[in-house]
This record gives structure tokens, C-alpha cells and sequence, in this order.
């Protein structure tokens, strides 16, 4: 999983143009390690999700943290996993985000597989046959 170490890296991610998938951390907190199992056992099982997913340490990176939440009008949380995806008033918004104990391995499937522009029915299909 890349890590944003900027604003910069952020804007970046903006003005490419495309889904992502932004994993908000805390070193220091159970739930945020309990959270980032799920985060990793789930970009385990779909191809490409490092291309997608990008992690925000907040304590570290609280500039960060904190112009993200700012950004997507959506509540710092953390651990926090948020989706964004351009709008059709051509911003980027957070279309889906969950926090704390709501981060499941199936959520963060779910999430990675719609920014990688994958169909839900394709999804479910491989989900359910595991």
C-alpha cells in the first residue's frame, strides 16, 4: 500500500482523474491495526489494488489527514477508509467511507473493486464462490 507523504501526493491523486481508495491509520491504536489487517487481507485478493489504495499515517501526516477530511466535507475518523470518485460536476467527492470497526476485509473489497471499475455483479460472483 503507497503512502501519501504530502499534500502534493494528494492533489496528484486528484488530478488524475480516477477512483481511489484512501486508508486513514493510527500507529499507536488497536482498532487502526485491527483495521489494517482487513485493508491488507483485502488488497490481497484483487489484482492491481496497489494501484488504488493509499494510506494516510495521521499522526505522522496530520496536515494530511486533516486537508483530506476538509476536502471530502466527511469527519476525520480513524482508522477511516474513504472512496473517491469524480462527480458529475467534474469534482472529486468521497462517495463511500466507514470508520473504525465498520472496516471489514468485504468492505474494502467491495470499495477497491468500484475504483478499479470493476461491476458489483463480477464482484459478488467471485466473492460468493470463496
Amino acid at each position: 500500500m503507497k503512502s501519501l507523504k504530502s499534500l502534493q501526493d494528494f492533489e496528484r491523486l486528484i488530478k488524475k482523474e480516477e477512483p481511489f481508495v484512501i486508508y486513514k491509520h493510527s500507529p499507536v491504536c488497536v482498532v487502526s491495526s485491527s483495521a489494517c489487517r482487513n485493508v491488507e487481507a483485502a488488497m490481497g485478493m484483487i489484482e492491481n489494488a496497489n494501484n488504488v489504495v493509499y494510506k494516510v499515517d495521521v499522526i505522522n501526516e496530520k496536515h494530511i489527514s486533516q486537508h483530506i477530511a476538509e476536502y471530502a466535507n466527511v469527519k476525520h475518523e480513524s482508522p477511516q477508509v474513504l472512496l473517491f470518485e469524480k462527480m458529475e460536476n467534474g469534482q472529486y467527492s468521497a462517495t463511500e467511507y466507514v470508520s473504525h470497526w465498520l472496516i471489514s476485509t468485504w468492505y474494502v473489497q467491495w470499495i477497491v473493486n468500484r475504483a478499479l471499475g470493476k461491476k458489483s455483479v463480477d464482484f459478488w460472483k467471485k466473492w460468493s464462490e470463496k
